[in-house]
């Protein structure tokens, strides 16, 4: 328990330390889209020098210079942030929340970081931010990283997914990048010296080139049921 909590207090540190650095550096390029990537690679440092847990990445030929392309994953904890630098294109941002801005000093450097904002309480509009969303994808030649279910599952398995990615998906004519993050929520201890493995994988791109808004459902199922096999057999994988 000694080592568990060493660790915690490092990364406590270390997140305290880096976020006082990349707020004014972000100031210097606000909104800049290629700023997350970096945050990122941050953050994924952190996680492999100090909790020594390893992830290991499975990628695609080409998904590093990917540009105008939907990123999904699935979305166990608020650890997931911790993991995704080695798998995140650079100029990929996340879509979040509005009212996520408000919360002091993250949600300003999440801002700044050149995240994208939505208001997603007024449901009459969601389809229209959605195609302004992947307008300005295409526009900042950038790509968006969305987690579909919504919520974190909490090592619930594959929650439900949400139409919005593949809206933005088809309005905007790009390919979908499903990605998987192995099952970590209750498999970590660190306690030990290893005290886990993550593995990422990044299945080929789905194409939306001709679909339209009458396909999402059918999109959003094929999608889901991939990435679904793919979670099972790397928890199968790593329980080996």
């Amino acid at each position: 328990m000694v080592l568990a909590y060493l660790r915690l207090l490092l990364v406590g540190i270390f997140l305290v330390l880096g976020t006082l650095v990349w707020i004014p550096i972000c100031m210097l390029r606000p909104a800049n889209r290629g700023n997350t990537f970096f945050i990122a690679r941050y953050y994924s440092w952190l996680t492999r020098i100090f909790l020594n847990i390893k992830i290991e990445t499975r990628l695609p030929a080409g998904y590093k210079s990917t540009r105008n392309a939907v990123f999904i994953s699935n979305h166990q904890s608020n650890l997931d942030i911790f993991f995704v630098g080695p798998a995140l294109p650079r100029r990929t941002v996340s879509l979040g929340k509005q009212s996520l801005v408000w919360i002091p000093v993250f949600g300003q450097m999440y801002w700044l970081a050149g995240n994208i904002l939505i208001n997603r309480t007024n449901k009459r509009k969601a389809w229209s931010v959605m195609e302004k969303v992947a307008q300005t994808i295409k526009e900042d030649n950038c790509n968006v990283w969305i987690m579909p279910e919504g919520t974190r599952s909490k090592g619930q398995g594959l929650l439900p997914f949400k139409k919005g990615p593949f809206i933005v998906a088809i309005k905007g004519q790009m390919p979908i990048y499903p990605v998987v993050f192995s099952k970590y929520e209750d498999s970590f201890d660190l306690g030990k010296i290893v005290p886990g493995k993550v593995i990422i994988e990044a299945l080929e791109p789905i194409s939306t080139q001709g679909l339209t808004v009458d396909d999402i459902d059918e999109l959003m199922n094929k999608t889901r049921n991939l990435m679904a096999a793919k979670l099972d057999d790397l928890s199968k994988e790593l329980a080996n």
